[in-house]
């Protein structure tokens, strides 16, 4: 589960914001210990030039914004970033399931990605 402040619509440009990630086991339970694996990528589409509006070939830039993840070691994690400038990011988090087969891969966690 992931909720805060850092996924919603309106954040502060030039300060750092945060949202949390909640763990959860198989059976819906919040766990209660750390050192589980989470992807999360936080990316913002660069703006298209003008005179690329109406190139099919043009391909939009992303920028990929540093996300700090601190482990609570209580099941909860912490993640934070910046953006300098007004814009829109997307934020893709993933977590490492281990569960089916001892195939570890990872899954989208539900909501994702999230818009903010």
């Amino acid at each position: 589960m992931a909720f805060g402040p850092g996924l919603l619509e309106s954040v502060c440009v030039g300060e750092p914001v945060e949202f949390m990630l909640v763990a959860r086991n198989d059976l819906g339970e919040n766990r209660v210990s750390g050192r589980d694996k989470f992807e999360v990528k936080v990316q913002r589409k660069m703006p298209i030039p003008e005179d690329a509006l109406e190139d099919p070939e043009f391909k939009q830039e992303i920028q990929e914004i540093d996300v700090e993840i601190t482990d609570n070691g209580d099941g909860t994690y912490a993640c934070k970033y910046l953006v300098e400038e007004e814009c829109n990011v997307d934020i893709d988090i993933k977590f490492l399931d281990n569960s089916v087969h001892n195939l570890p891969k990872y899954l989208p966690l539900r909501g994702s990605p999230y818009q903010a």
